[in-house]
């Protein structure tokens, strides 16, 4: 089901945001490492077109701040301020898809 991969998706985002707040770089490049796969695995299908877009702009800004971040904190990098950034933008839309899948299954059992 939809909510349960959005869930996974926050739920792996805030293993990165745990090591953020324990100043803990290789925790949060542990967790920018574990969060690539949980971002690649498959929307069920068939989500609605409107779902489905909300889903794609969300992984997207995630994918591009787990980039930056394991640029950062991995390789060693300089730190454009994208990780941040990209980060917040996508799971600010994964809450707004969340709500969306929240109403659509509302008006499918109604």
């Amino acid at each position: 089901m939809g909510r349960e991969r959005v869930k996974a998706v926050v739920e792996a985002s805030e293993r990165v945001f745990a090591g953020v707040r324990a100043a803990d770089p290789a925790a949060i490049a542990a967790g920018c490492e574990a969060l690539g796969p949980v971002l690649r695995e498959p929307f069920p299908a068939p989500p609605a077109p409107r779902i489905a877009a909300m889903w794609a702009d969300g992984v997207r800004a995630l994918e591009n701040g787990t980039r930056s971040c394991l640029a950062v904190f991995r390789d060693s990098g300089p730190d454009d301020g994208s990780m941040t950034s990209e980060f917040l933008k996508g799971l600010d839309q994964l809450e707004v898809t969340r709500t969306a899948l929240a109403e659509a299954q509302r008006r499918a059992v109604s």
